[in-house]
């Protein structure tokens, strides 16, 4: 499976799934990681919420890879994080196993991101340090998630102090903007850099 961004095709790999799921194909021969991901993230970016909760609990025992359960309880988290429904998300997301560490990490940034959304901002700067110190303890993660999830754990702390500060709305706004532009042209890859962008966006238009 394949994300385009685009819409039409987006439905069209939620109606293949349900095939699937009506031939039995993920019951007699199980589902990778990556099109259980893909396809929950689908109905997420289209709104169909339901739809995602629903095939994430139906299909997780098929999952074929080690760590199941934790993603079961990652996806599930990151759909009620998208819903808003944030204690079911944090509920999820802690039940995510430490010794997963890819899915751990993402499973605090997604918490992390709840209390960023809930205003809590002295919990994520917390959270952010937490998972910057997680993340060069084990160096085993790779460079790839090591960079993506530091590029974005720096963008992110600066938009919480920036956002809990007591700057004028000027400068603040100023301030923003030079962040948004410094991740619209950051030349690697950063986790959940649309998300990240939008909430600059919301700050900037609530401070006016």
């Amino acid at each position: 499976f394949v994300n385009s961004g685009d819409r039409s095709f987006q439905a069209k790999i939620l109606e293949l799934s349900d095939q699937c799921q009506r031939l039995n194909l993920y019951k007699d021969n199980g589902i990778s990681y990556i099109d259980y991901k893909i396809i929950i993230e689908n109905a997420i970016s289209i709104g169909e919420y339901d739809k995602a909760l629903v095939f994430a609990q139906t299909n997780s025992e098929f999952l074929n890879h080690d760590h199941k359960q934790s993603i079961s309880q990652l996806m599930l988290g990151k759909i009620y994080f998208f819903k808003k429904d944030y204690n079911n998300a944090k509920t999820k997301l802690s039940k995510v196993s430490i010794t997963d560490y890819i899915h751990y990490i993402e499973a605090k940034l997604i918490t992390c991101r709840i209390e960023f959304e809930q205003e809590n901002y002295e919990t994520v700067f917390e959270y952010v340090n937490t998972v910057k110190k997680f993340l060069k303890q084990h160096t085993d993660i790779g460079k790839h998630f090591y960079s993506v999830y530091s590029i974005f754990l720096s963008a992110f702390f600066k938009l919480a102090r920036i956002s809990a500060s007591n700057l004028e709305k000027q400068e603040k706004n100023m301030e923003l903007d030079m962040l948004k532009q410094s991740v619209l042209k950051a030349g690697a890859p950063m986790y959940a850099s649309s998300w990240l962008v939008g909430k600059i966006e919301e700050k900037m238009k609530a401070d006016h």
